[in-house]
């Protein structure tokens, strides 16, 4: 497969990893999920499934999980 690497692709790699630390690892339940409601949201924002959909930017992601946090 011959995927573009983005800014998009990283944002999902990070929640990727947000649930794996925070989360059930592949089971994205928010029963899983070890933090609060907001960021859960924002981890799942970033996992959408079309790029077009996820946070733009690192940057941006980075904003609304510290929103969340704060």
């Amino acid at each position: 497969m011959n995927a573009v690497i983005t800014s998009a692709t990283n944002v999902y790699t990070l929640a990727g990893l947000a649930f794996a630390f925070i989360g059930g690892k592949s089971d994205k339940s928010f029963e899983k999920w070890e933090a609060s409601k907001n960021l859960y949201n924002v981890c799942l924002k970033a996992l959408e499934n079309n790029p077009s959909n996820r946070f733009t930017t690192i940057s941006s992601f980075y904003h609304k999980w510290d929103e969340s946090i704060s």
